[in-house]
């Protein structure tokens, strides 16, 4: 009889052990999926910051558009208007040649 309860120790030692590493790893598991949970809630958040993005890349787009032709037109008004006074200059110049 005393084999038969030393087997049976034995094997509540041993059961009792795989219950613990069995305890640990159900741990692990909990806290991979808790994680897990953590980032998908992270990327839905990510998500909702990232929407917004090509409405203010539209935006951003048209205001730099709208800042290129201004200041071509800008440019070219300054070079027609440099162009007038110069033209006007050397036809006062050829005046004033001509008639003394």
């Amino acid at each position: 009889m005393e084999p038969i309860k030393q087997d049976i120790s034995s094997v509540k030692d041993h059961l009792c052990k795989m219950n613990g590493k069995v305890h640990k790893h159900e741990e692990q598991i909990q806290e991979a999926l808790t994680e897990r949970s953590g980032n998908r809630e992270h990327q839905r958040n990510f998500e909702k910051i990232m929407e917004p993005i090509p409405e203010r890349l539209d935006a951003i787009e048209d205001t730099l558009l709208e800042n290129a032709a201004t200041k071509k037109f800008v440019i070219k008004a300054i070079s027609v208007a440099f162009g007038g006074v110069g033209a006007l200059w050397a036809l006062v110049q050829v005046i004033n040649h001509f008639i003394p």
